[in-house]
Order: structure tokens, then C-alpha cells, then sequence
């Protein structure tokens, strides 16, 4: 047995009322916080680079030592919060969003140039793609901590070129769909033909599960005279 699996067997033995043993919670603890802290040195390595061309942009600027120091720790503060166990896809993308809301405020207050601005916005958003990256690698690795994470794909582009759509997510992966011939060009029901091949992996297990569901057709009009019968 795995110690992700001797964590998780703990947490439901304790949620059904199973009493508490601190020396055996611990050790599993431990063990959890070690691997947490394994991934924050991965994370750290893997934005290695983009912390120093960050770091080098706020040494450029007019800004106060105080207001250096803390506008950087607020980004290596993003950094080890995102591999904790209670990271996900919200959580992050609210971080990242709130250091735009920074830069933005920086800029306005002129503190900071154009310039500067749309570099520390670019910097923050290779952080967001790299982690977004980072995960969906981990995820299909079946990494232990993939019970804490919420993935949602999110869109970055999407180019329509009848009957073919292409969309482009902020992991870097793309996702191509073609219209039938006898439907109708619709951007909403294409999107939603891309999202179901990116979380199932492809239009033959999507197809697989429709047909494998049950599917309950009702008529309108049978469906309004049920309900004034039921009521």
C-alpha cells in the first residue's frame, strides 16, 4: 500500500467516526508534508528562470527597496503556494489574476512604465501556463497529490475555420474539431465538442459514453400534461 493510500484510508476511517491515533496521524502527516515540500522544489527549479527575469524587471524600476522586495515575495508567495495540497485550478488562477490587479495598480500610480507593466503581466502569465502544464503532466503520471487539484481546461484561443475549430488551451495542448455535415455552424456547440474530446481524449470515447448512458426522450406536450397530473 502506497502512503497516499494509508492517508486516504485514514481520513475516511476518521470521517466515519474511527478513533484517532495522534502517533499514526502523524507519521502520515509527515510523510504528506514531505512530499508537498518535494513538489515546492520541483516548482521552484521549474520557474528558476522566470524568477530571475521577473526579479531583474522590479531591479529596473523606480520603485522603493521596500516596494522591490515585497512586490517579489509576493510572486515567490504564488510560487509556493501553488503545489500545496489544497492548490487547484481556482485558487491559482485567482493568484495569478490578483498580481495583474498589482501590476495594473502599479502602472495607474505610475510607479511603473507601460512597459514594465506588460512585462511583469507577461512574466505572470508563463507562470500560470507553466504550473497549468506542469499539472496535466502530473496528472496523467498519476501523481499522488492529483486528488487535491480541481482541473478545469481553460480555453487561451480558439480559431474557427468552417467546418474545422481549433482551440487552444492555456496547458499548451490544442484540441481539433470538424462539423458535420448536416449540422449547423454553432462556435457554442463546437467549444463544447472540443471540451468533451480534451477531458475524455478523444470523439470515440465520447461517443462510447453517450451511447452507454441512458437517455430518457420525452415529448413536450406529454412531458407539461405528467407535471399538471402530478400536481
Amino acid at each position: 500500500m502506497t502512503d497516499q493510500e494509508s492517508i486516504r484510508q485514514e481520513i475516511e476511517f476518521i470521517t466515519r467516526g474511527g478513533k484517532y491515533n495522534p502517533r499514526e496521524q502523524f507519521d502520515l502527516l509527515d510523510k504528506a508534508v514531505i512530499k508537498i515540500k518535494e513538489e515546492q522544489r520541483k516548482m521552484e527549479r521549474l520557474y528558476e528562470g522566470t524568477l530571475k527575469s521577473i526579479e531583474q524587471t522590479i531591479q529596473a524600476t523606480r520603485l522603493t527597496r521596500m516596494e522591490k522586495d515585497t512586490l517579489l515575495e509576493m510572486y515567490r508567495g504564488i510560487i509556493r503556494g501553488i503545489e500545496t495540497e489544497t492548490s487547484c485550478e481556482e485558487t491559482t488562477y485567482k493568484a495569478i489574476e490578483g498580481m495583474h490587479a498589482v501590476i495594473h495598480f502599479l502602472k495607474e500610480q505610475c510607479k511603473i512604465t507601460v512597459g514594465t507593466a506588460s512585462g511583469l503581466r507577461n512574466l505572470t502569465q508563463t507562470i500560470y501556463e507553466k504550473w497549468d502544464s506542469h499539472l496535466t503532466k502530473r496528472a496523467e503520471d498519476g501523481h499522488p497529490l492529483k486528488q487535491y487539484t480541481t482541473r478545469k481546461p481553460i480555453p487561451k484561443k480558439i480559431i474557427s475555420n468552417d467546418p474545422v475549430t481549433i482551440v487552444f488551451w492555456t496547458d499548451g495542448t490544442k484540441t481539433i474539431v470538424k462539423r458535420g455535415a448536416e449540422e449547423k455552424n454553432s462556435p457554442y456547440a463546437a467549444f463544447c465538442a472540443a471540451l468533451a474530446k480534451k477531458i475524455y481524449g478523444n470523439n470515440t470515447k465520447v461517443n462510447r459514453l453517450v451511447s452507454e448512458t441512458e437517455i430518457v426522450k420525452k415529448e413536450k406536450k406529454a412531458a407539461k400534461a405528467e407535471e399538471r397530473g402530478n400536481g
